[in-house]
């Protein structure tokens, strides 16, 4: 998913991520959130051996909130990977977006 979004003054964005993630290997399923190109946040299972079983996420803040964002244009991107096509009962990443 990607957003593009126009400023007329700064802004300091804050990010949080929830969510359940299948508890087979960490990195068979990976959100990563963007701002300009900045990774600021990734999510990924968390490895417990346990295939088609939803725990909690491994989150990763590669910036601390709140992120600060200048005036202008800026694109925030939300990406997501699973290692296979199946559906799991109770996984899902949210992202919480908000500015202060």
């Amino acid at each position: 998913a990607k957003a593009t979004i126009v400023l007329s003054q700064p802004v300091k964005l804050t990010y949080s991520i929830t969510g359940q993630g299948e508890l087979l290997d960490t990195g068979f399923e990976m959100m990563t959130f963007k701002a300009d190109e900045t990774v600021l946040a990734t999510a990924t299972s968390t490895a417990m051996g346990k295939e088609c079983a939803s725990g909690p996420l491994t989150v990763d803040y590669k910036v601390t909130p709140p992120y600060e964002l200048p005036a202008g244009t800026h694109e925030l991107v939300v990406t997501f990977t699973t290692a296979d096509g199946f559906d799991h009962t109770g996984s899902y990443y949210q992202i919480n977006l908000d500015t202060v």
